[in-house]
């Protein structure tokens, strides 16, 4: 810290030629602080501040010995040097206020400690209520808009807003699977029709046995025992595993026009600051880009709120495509095993298949046959003004 002051006030470095003794004498009694003190080919060498070497120079005169400047070290001869230059005065300051400006608001805004609960659904949701890239800090009330967070996104159970510099972070916690519903009343109802399997009920009064056809809405384990004397109300949890049976239709025409991605492309770059978007294109912007790059300006390991992005978009081109029965099993095989795979559907068995042909096209019936735990919690609503 004092090495900073005497670099903004200024010092000197001095040399002593003739008898330094008496340089220091003089020094101790007017109390003139001298630092780095040493010898240098028989004369003494040492330094002291701007205002000190003023105080010596008149106390000095007529003495039996003599006092050479160095070197001159610190901010004013810096500034001095360069009086003329109107342009790095200009400069320096511009550079200043600018970084007094930036360090105002808030550059970055950044998620952390969150699993399920997508990012993006997250910054929107702070954009929403103002917490986003350019926010003056002053303006940020943390704990209010922590809490705002929180009423917004049901499935965090906490949320803060930790600001360091300029980059702020939303730091959550979520709520674990079924936390909110694990104390209270309810069923499990059956998501769809089955053969019931086998099950594993940790709570609840079980309504089925293996073998038991059910439909789609009927009760499995019941939240509600009645005794003699009252009524029980309990939470429903666990599994219950059956055998379902599945029919899909799918079709596809005999001929049919696709477009066909080509290796062309047209490229549009964006130069952005906060939310100030700079496009570095003519034309109209892309409603919707095949691939986006983006990179921002990092300094010093930290993301700035300055960004390039660069977007594409294929060329397409309209194709006629046509069908053959072989083909057409083909391709509607697939899409069936994309459906059965978007379900999370991993062990099937095919029980039928068969391709049907038309004037116009051709159609896949097909039935499959796998084993799902098809228990859904639905909670017990009380009427209160009954």
């Amino acid at each position: 810290m004092l090495r900073l002051i005497r670099i903004l006030c200024g010092f000197l470095s001095l040399e002593i030629s003739g008898d330094y003794t008496d340089f220091l004498n003089i020094t101790a009694d007017h109390r003139i602080t001298l630092w780095n003190i040493g010898l240098r080919h028989n004369n003494l060498v040492a330094c002291c501040s701007v205002g000190s070497f003023r105080r010596l120079r008149k106390l000095c005169r007529k003495r039996a010995f003599r006092v050479h400047i160095v070197s001159r070290f610190g901010l004013p001869f810096v500034l001095k040097r360069y009086r003329l230059r109107r342009g790095f005065a200009v400069g320096f300051a511009i550079y200043f206020l600018l970084l007094y400006f930036l360090s105002s608001y808030i550059w970055i805004v950044r998620v952390e400690g969150n699993k399920t609960v997508g990012k993006e659904k997250i910054i929107n949701i702070c954009t929403q209520l103002g917490i986003r890239n350019g926010l003056a800090r002053r303006k940020l009330n943390s704990e209010q808009k922590a809490q705002k967070v929180l009423l917004n996104l049901p499935d965090l159970s906490f949320a803060a807003l930790n600001l360091e510099g300029c980059i702020l972070t939303v730091k959550v916690s979520e709520i674990g699977p079924n936390r909110r519903e694990e104390h209270l009343p309810g069923n499990l109802i059956a998501t769809k029709d089955g053969v019931i399997k086998h099950f594993d009920v940790t709570g609840g009064s079980v309504c089925v046995q293996p073998g038991s056809a059910v439909k789609k809405g009927d009760i499995l384990v019941s939240g509600v025992t009645e005794f003699q004397t009252h009524t029980l109300f309990e939470h429903s949890a666990g599994s219950v595993y059956a055998t379902v049976r599945e029919s899909e239709k799918i079709s596809v025409l005999k001929r049919r026009i696709v477009q066909m991605t080509t290796e062309e492309y047209i490229t549009q770059s964006e130069f952005q600051f906060f939310h100030l978007n700079i496009p570095l294109f003519f034309g109209k912007e892309f409603k919707s880009a095949d691939a986006t790059e983006s990179h921002n300006l990092m300094l010093f390991g930290r993301p700035m709120p300055l960004s390039f992005t660069k977007q594409k978009q294929y060329d397409r081109r309209e194709v006629a495509e046509h069908f053959d029965a072989a083909k057409a099993e083909k391709y509607l095989m697939a899409e069936s095993d994309s459906h059965i795979k978007a379900e999370q559907i991993e062990k099937y068995t095919v029980i039928s298949q068969k391709l049907v042909e038309n004037e116009k096209s051709f159609t896949l019936i097909r039935e499959i046959e796998y084993e799902d735990d098809i228990a859904e919690f639905r909670p017990i609503f009380f009427d209160n003004q009954n």
